[in-house]
């Protein structure tokens, strides 16, 4: 998905007070009081953020998307797909039992969308970040757009604060309501600049805020992490401040979050985690360049197993330095196996980084092992999902401006195969 980095120049470097519980009625009192000895100037900190946006995401997965995409799996095996291109977003059904049916909704300026599908595999929600936030809600049995909504962005001082959050999409909730996290600016007390306090909506698939919930100051302005997520949104960890592996746990109760236990990820975490289903635990990935694990966590960040990634060594050594960029690990509804997507870049002195080409790594979980390796090509990986039922994995991913189907049998444990492709 595209990514942007201008906010990074509400950087923001403390460690959050978070409370124990969530009062929709008087949040403000969460925000911290801050002393630093050195806070840069606005315009120093926009030129730094200027060139690690033109250094970092230049090259992030090989190259700048040309079509944004999304995609998910269901856990009756629905798959929804998303793809947008010249403002007009592409939404493609693929239910069991029913013919593919695709739905072409215009969407504007957008720069990217994610997916999210409810338990019961019966509403899909798309969300498309562009010059608003807009949000559109699926009925999958129906095949049909049944409602969509538009949010404006909160600015401040007329910078686009929260518009380019690397996830707005949280999924659904145990009750089918949308999770939407919102990044709202606060102006700082006797300093320049802004600190963000993470909201957090619900919305309803008829497209009306039922509440909103104030989780404090997190860092939102550094570019920081998203929150973590588990068990359909009954747990979530939010970010205690900038750059920090500390994470705060609440747990939902009905209409209230209550403070429940912290995690603190390990060392190097290169990928936000995700919730494995059926497993309470969080799968991730570690590690420094091309030395890199995947890891499952238990709710408090311990590592419980973990397995190391294959790579073919560099040649080259330190002369031409290399490492992964690595997308968010794509486990199977069922909790047994897991997609790990990688594009490997290289420095090359002469030049920009180069693009040395993408794989997807196929994983079982129990135990954590890696049985299967896809290599792309160049271009990055745009989406990926996986899907795990009959003694057969299904893999579906965007590559190559294309979308590519493929399935792997246990039995035979041989390469992919590629089924379809559009």
């Amino acid at each position: 998905m595209p990514v942007d980095c201008r906010h990074l120049i509400n950087c923001v470097e403390s460690t959050s007070q978070l409370p124990k519980s969530i009062d929709r009625k008087d949040s403000a009192k969460y925000a911290p009081s801050v002393n630093r000895s050195f806070r840069p100037s606005p315009s120093r900190l926009r030129i730094v953020a200027a060139i690690f946006c033109c250094v970092s995401f230049a090259s992030c997965f090989g190259q700048t998307p040309r079509t944004a995409a999304c995609t998910v799996f269901a856990a009756d095996g629905s798959l929804a797909t998303g793809t947008v291109r010249d403002g007009d977003l592409e939404t493609r059904l693929d239910v069991p039992g029913s013919p593919v049916r695709t739905i072409h909704t215009s969407v504007g300026n957008a720069s990217g969308c994610e997916e999210a599908v409810s338990s019961d595999g019966k509403w899909l929600a798309t969300v498309v970040p562009g010059d608003k936030l807009t949000v559109l809600i699926t009925d999958m049995k129906a095949g049909a757009l049944h409602s969509r909504f538009s949010s404006e962005w909160h600015t401040f001082n007329g910078y686009p604060f929260e518009r380019n959050r690397s996830m707005p999409l949280g999924g659904f909730a145990a009750d089918n309501s949308i999770i939407l996290y919102r990044d709202v600016p606060q102006q700082r007390a006797g300093r320049g600049g802004a600190d963000g306090e993470l909201h957090v909506q619900h919305w309803s698939t008829e497209s009306r805020l039922l509440w909103e919930d104030n989780f404090g100051i997190t860092d939102v302005g550094c570019g920081g992490d998203d929150p973590i997520a588990a068990q359909n949104l009954q747990r979530l960890w939010v970010p205690r401040g900038c750059f920090t592996r500390g994470y705060q746990g609440f747990t939902f109760d009905q209409r209230d979050w209550i403070a429940d236990n912290s995690l603190t990820l390990p060392k190097h975490y290169t990928s936000t985690p995700v919730d494995v289903q059926n497993a309470n635990r969080l799968l991730t990935v570690v590690g420094d360049r091309t030395n890199q694990k995947a890891a499952l966590l238990d709710y408090s960040g311990k590592v419980d197993s973990e397995v190391s990634l294959p790579f073919f060594p560099n040649l080259l050594g330190p002369l031409v330095p290399d490492w992964f960029y690595v997308r968010q690990p794509a486990p199977s509804p069922d909790g047994r196996f897991a997609a790990i997507a990688r594009t490997r870049v290289a420095w090359v002195l002469v030049d920009t980084d180069r693009d040395w080409g993408s794989e997807v790594l196929l994983l079982t979980l129990h135990p954590l092992s890696v049985i299967e390796t896809l290599r792309t090509g160049r271009g990055g990986i745009g989406a990926l999902a996986l899907d795990h039922r009959n003694g057969a994995a299904r893999l579906v991913g965007f590559w190559a401006d294309h979308w590519h189907d493929l399935r792997w049998e246990e039995a035979r444990k041989g390469k992919w195969q590629q089924t379809a492709t559009w």
